[in-house]
């Protein structure tokens, strides 16, 4: 795995853990993990384009994180997260 991937994927965990109290996102429609991922969206642009106060790599993180919600969703959640060389052997075939 690239190392800003695994780097950026630690920080999506980091988030992820901060809001676990919450209580996941397997309930969520998708009309609410659209709203949320666009909210998150503009807290971004409003950092970068607005000089509004605010973290740019959590923001982004969340950002990833409802677009990794709306795919979980969409795809079931998995038993067991496949090993990196399942994955690769599947890229194969």
């Amino acid at each position: 795995m690239r190392g800003v991937v695994q780097w950026f994927a630690e920080r999506m965990e980091d988030e992820l853990r901060e809001n676990d109290p919450k209580g996941g996102w397997h309930g969520c429609s998708y009309s609410y993990l659209c709203h949320k991922l666009l909210e998150e969206v503009g807290e971004l642009v409003a950092i970068l384009m607005d000089g509004e106060n605010g973290n740019v790599t959590e923001e982004a993180a969340d950002i990833a994180n409802y677009a990794m919600m709306i795919a979980d969703n969409a795809c079931g959640p998995l038993p067991q997260a496949p090993s990196l060389l399942a994955l690769k052997e599947r890229r194969v075939r």
